[in-house]
Protein backbone atom coordinates (compact mmCIF):
# COMPACT_ATOMS: atom_id res chain seq x y z
CA UNK A 1 0.00 0.00 0.00
CA UNK A 2 2.88 2.01 0.77
CA UNK A 3 4.62 2.16 -1.94
CA UNK A 4 1.76 2.23 -4.29
CA UNK A 5 1.09 5.66 -2.38
CA UNK A 6 4.81 6.83 -3.47
CA UNK A 7 4.67 5.55 -6.80
CA UNK A 8 1.73 7.37 -7.46
CA UNK A 9 2.67 10.96 -5.52
CA UNK A 10 6.15 10.68 -8.16
CA UNK A 11 4.09 10.29 -11.50
CA UNK A 12 1.96 13.27 -10.29
CA UNK A 13 4.44 15.84 -9.11
CA UNK A 14 5.94 14.81 -13.03
CA UNK A 15 2.83 15.27 -14.47
CA UNK A 16 2.64 18.68 -12.32
CA UNK A 17 5.91 19.77 -13.38
CA UNK A 18 4.99 18.99 -16.96
CA UNK A 19 1.71 21.06 -17.02
CA UNK A 20 3.74 23.64 -15.36
CA UNK A 21 6.39 23.75 -18.26
CA UNK A 22 3.37 23.64 -20.78
CA UNK A 23 1.90 26.41 -18.76
CA UNK A 24 5.28 28.49 -19.62
CA UNK A 25 5.65 28.14 -23.06
CA UNK A 26 1.94 28.94 -23.60
CA UNK A 27 2.80 32.51 -21.52
CA UNK A 28 5.50 32.79 -23.45
CA UNK A 29 3.76 32.28 -26.90
CA UNK A 30 0.27 34.44 -25.71
CA UNK A 31 3.15 37.31 -24.55
CA UNK A 32 5.02 37.19 -28.33
CA UNK A 33 1.61 37.37 -29.90
CA UNK A 34 0.49 39.65 -27.40
CA UNK A 35 3.34 41.99 -28.62
CA UNK A 36 2.99 41.53 -32.53
CA UNK A 37 -0.60 42.96 -32.00
CA UNK A 38 1.01 46.42 -30.23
Amino acid sequence: EEEYNNEWKKRFEQLEKWLEKNDNKLERQRNKRLKKDI
